[in-house]
């Protein structure tokens, strides 16, 4: 009356049913963007998961450039929000979309907070 069933074929079955789509990898280590807000762009370099470098291309500071620790939480499968404190205390937080290449940011300056929208695009790495 009863069929014999095999774990292996039960484990494969939970993992595919368990499996969010969400959760697969998707990081930035070795990869460079570049965000353009029109009046500014800046180039990032992620140079692994929890260390980035920017740089100002275009605005004010133009040149500046700053190595960051930030952190990065998956949203979805085309969304990540990342997060960085600069030396000077200014507080970024901003969300990469990577199906529509929008970038939504917050940038706190001192008791402010400045919203900033705009794109950004993979470039590669020099």
């Amino acid at each position: 009356m009863y069929r014999t069933f095999h774990l292996p074929i039960f484990v494969l079955l939970l993992v595919v049913a368990c499996h969010d789509p969400a959760s697969a990898p998707f990081g930035l280590a070795g990869r460079a963007l570049e965000y353009d807000y029109g009046d500014s762009a800046y180039r990032i370099d992620f140079v692994d998961e929890s260390t980035l470098r920017w740089k100002t291309l275009r605005g004010a500071g133009a040149g500046s450039e700053a190595e960051e620790n930030y952190r990065m939480h998956r949203i979805d499968r085309h969304r990540l929000f990342l997060a960085w404190v600069e030396e000077d205390g200014r507080g970024v937080a901003l969300v990469l979309n990577f199906e529509n290449q929008r970038i939504h940011t917050l940038i706190k300056k001192k008791r402010k907070v400045v919203p900033v929208d705009g794109t950004f695009r993979e470039i590669e790495i020099r």
